[in-house]
């Protein structure tokens, strides 16, 4: 078993059988989500600090810094793990997750909170602020409905 939990600006993780959890420190605001990549060698980070960090597990070493314009509402990693959806502000943005380099990014016409790539990778879908559901066309980013 692994545990993965945040509080304030540290990440800590331990598994089952450590007695002391590591700690990984580094952002200048809460941290509000985090989750595993790349065969659970990362761990991506994101802070009110407008930033999404990636941690080299084994040295707890931060490998990259994002920097986004609002704060990050949310992200999730596609089934397959091979895409990072970033929620920020009103933007959503798609990252490749083994070359860190994004993808796509799309404007929707509300601050989100939540979005979800299908494991087909045609569609996604998203909500916010407004209370709608909306679904869009991965490729090309237009809407399907609401």
């Amino acid at each position: 078993m692994f545990l993965l939990s945040f509080d304030q600006l540290d990440i800590t993780f331990c598994y089952s059988f450590c007695t002391d959890p590591l700690k990984i420190s580094g952002h200048t605001a809460g941290v509000r989500s985090a989750l595993f990549l790349n065969n659970n060698q990362w761990i991506v980070s994101a802070s009110d600090d407008k930033t999404i960090r990636i941690w080299d597990r084994c040295s707890n070493s931060a490998i990259i810094k994002l920097e986004l314009n609002n704060i990050p509402n949310s992200m999730e990693v596609s089934k397959d793990g091979s895409i990072l959806t970033i929620c920020s502000g009103s933007m959503i943005s798609f990252w490749d997750t083994n070359r860190i380099e994004k993808l796509k990014e799309y404007s929707i016409p509300t601050k989100v909170y939540s979005a979800t790539l299908h494991p087909d990778k045609a569609v996604f879908v998203c909500g916010g602020e407004d209370f709608k559901m909306y679904k869009y066309d991965f490729e090309t980013g237009k809407e399907i409905g609401n």
